[in-house]
């Protein structure tokens, strides 16, 4: 697909990116995250992206590749490309418009797209669209629906700059049971500490002194937790800080010989 990138006037020459595969579009996902309210309701929202743990040579390649097309097809595309994506969209949606109102509004779409990357102008893209819109576009959703496409483009790039950067990587290998669990604790952990302290940013605000606000106790409940922190916010006083290394060093002891006893032959 790469042999076919462009961004002359040429109609038939509309594939500019090629497709990801799925895995490799997972990897590149944007990961979401699970968030309750203080009533319970659950919403989700964007999560932060990470570099992989495991990058294998085929997801460095195929992100290789796909740069490769992203930088033939980083020029302003011509009016051609934009013009004939356009008319391939609006003939698709319904409308009864006189041959001058069809002239001018193409006028209006073609100026409003001028500045746009030609990746915004290719079939995936126009595909999006189709789906996206009903009924004939206005200047200015059409203006939102190419800064959504170059956004996403963008960001894709990056990400996969980022995967080159670092190589193929095979993950630290997890030696048993009681290892898993423990990197599976803790990402659960980080989870709940993001999500708690989101939480905690919307209901109270800025807190007068991060630093010294209490932290969650081990099995206390998110509303018994909030409640303690409105009595502390009420009289802030210095917390007494925590050994985080001696802790987190003793819940996983606790934890790995949690394990290894359920385990098939472990300790009685």
């Amino acid at each position: 697909m790469v042999g076919s990138v462009t961004t002359g006037n040429r109609t038939g020459a509309t594939a500019l990116l090629p497709t990801f595969t799925p895995n490799t579009a997972a990897v590149l996902a944007t990961p979401k995250t699970i968030r309750q309210t203080e009533d319970g309701a659950s919403y989700e929202v964007d999560g932060t992206w990470q570099l992989p743990r495991n990058i294998p040579d085929t997801l460095v390649v195929e992100c290789r590749r796909w740069l490769a097309a992203h930088a033939d097809a980083s020029g302003i595309a011509q009016e051609g490309r934009v013009k004939h994506w356009l008319i391939r969209l609006l003939g698709g949606l319904p409308g009864d418009y006189s041959v001058e109102a069809v002239q001018m509004k193409m006028g209006a779409f073609l100026f409003a797209l001028s500045e746009y990357r030609a990746y915004c102008f290719d079939d995936a893209t126009l595909k999006l669209a189709m789906r996206r819109f009903k009924f004939w576009p206005s200047s200015a959703e059409l203006i939102a629906f190419a800064d959504e496409m170059d956004a996403w483009t963008r960001q894709h790039a990056a990400r996969c700059h980022k995967i080159v950067d670092a190589g193929p990587q095979a993950a630290p290998a997890e030696t048993n049971g009681a290892d898993r669990s423990i990197r599976l604790n803790r990402e659960k952990q980080d989870r709940e500490r993001a999500e708690l302290a989101a939480i905690v940013a919307a209901k109270f605000g800025p807190l007068p002194d991060a630093a010294t606000a209490p932290e969650m106790l081990p099995g206390e409940s998110r509303a018994s937790f909030i409640d303690r922190l409105r009595e502390w916010r009420k009289n802030p006083v210095q917390r007494v800080p925590c050994e985080p290394d001696d802790a987190d060093t003793a819940s996983e002891t606790a934890e790995r010989r949690r394990v290894e006893a359920d385990a098939p032959g472990g300790a009685a």
